[in-house]
This record gives structure tokens, sequence and C-alpha cells, in this order.
């Protein structure tokens, strides 16, 4: 019995100390509300210019179509999930735009592009 109760005795210690030590866990994942806000429009702006530079390609920002964010694990900077619209500058005009996923990751001091997908 000894064992047990020293093994629950250290289990609680080691949650509390844990706790203290780490903070918080972020929340997760919440709606953007206004997917037209300057600072949202930037950041899809930001990663259609890094996946231009990155695959060479032309890509203009259409739309954000669904959007999402939360605090990063470093409580410095929000990542963001943007679904987005986005087409080929040289395409005709009508042309549909393809759907994109992207995660970036808002730092105050810069901004990392994380991912892009065409689906």
């Amino acid at each position: 019995m000894g064992a047990a109760k020293s093994l629950v005795i250290f289990a609680l210690l080691f949650s509390i100390l844990a706790t203290a030590a780490f903070g918080d866990i972020p929340e997760g994942w919440r709606p953007i509300k206004n997917l037209n806000d300057p600072e949202v429009v930037g950041i899809a702006k930001f990663a259609v210019a890094e996946y231009n530079r990155t695959s060479k390609k032309a890509l203009v920002l259409v739309s954000v179509v669904k959007g999402e964010a939360r605090p990063s694990f470093r409580f410095e900077s929000m990542i963001y999930h943007l679904d987005i619209y986005a087409k080929d500058s040289a395409a005709a005009a009508a042309e549909p735009a393809g759907k994109y996923v992207t995660f970036v990751d808002d730092n105050t001091s810069k901004k990392n592009f994380e991912i892009f997908i065409n689906y």
C-alpha cells in the first residue's frame, strides 16, 4: 500500500510542477469571423507571395473563404489556417480560381510560411 500511495503523491506533485513550469496549454482553433479584415487578407497575401517565391508560380489572391486561428505553443504568435481562392495571374478572366489551404505562423517579428496545398 505504501508504494501505491507514494506513486499517487509523486504523480500529483509532477502534474503541479509541470503546470507551473509550462503554464497553460494554448486554446484550440477559433473561427475567424471577419475574413475581410486587413490583417487576415495580409496574411493570405503573404502566403501566396511565399508560395510564388518558392514554386516560381504567379498566383494572385482572389479571396479568403474560411479561416481559423490559435495561439502558438510559444505564446509569441498566432497560427492561421486559411482556405483561400487564388488564380494564375496570366490566366484568362473566365478561368476559375483554385482552392488552397495554408498555415502561417504570424510571429511578432516575422511571419513563417508553413504549408500551401491546392485541393
